[in-house]
């Protein structure tokens, strides 16, 4: 579902960025962006590799926001202007890749519910969905963090 063509174009970068950087790992990717099946569970691609199968979901930094990547625990929806769950409540991809610039960093979704746990100072990031950023250098530290 789409909220804001502006973080939609941001998310496309990303996800193409992702999707290039895997490919030249060597990953074999199925692109399930558009399977609505996978759009309720927050996954963008599968991949298969000598890891064995991985869900993939992909999150684009904005520009401005390249120190941190923001898990989102809820998001108002622009359209209705409902609060919403934000992806970090619903999404079920294996592994979460974010793009920071030119750099995608993949982590497993599991070691950020382990971190999240820990973590216990929420803040409201923008205007429109709230959450907890998360430094890059943290995000490096995570188990299975790996740079794609």
């Amino acid at each position: 579902m789409k909220y804001n063509s502006k973080a939609d174009e941001i998310g496309r970068k990303g996800e193409a960025i992702a999707a290039r950087k895997m490919r030249a790992q060597g990953w074999k990717l199925r692109d399930v962006r558009e399977d609505e099946a996978y759009q309720s569970k927050d996954i963008d691609y599968v991949a298969f590799g000598e890891f064995g199968i991985k869900n993939v979901e992909v999150k684009t930094n904005a520009p401005k926001y390249t120190a941190n990547v923001f898990i989102e625990l809820t998001h108002t929806n622009s359209l209705t202007k409902e609060v919403e769950d934000g992806w970090f409540k619903y999404c079920a991809a294996d592994l979460m890749v974010f793009v920071v610039g030119d750099v995608a960093h993949a982590v497993p979704r599991r070691a950020l519910v382990d971190y999240y746990k820990k973590y216990t100072s929420e803040i409201k990031y923008t205007d429109f969905s709230s959450g907890y950023a998360l430094p890059v250098s943290a995000l490096k530290k995570l188990p299975g963090y790996m740079t794609i």
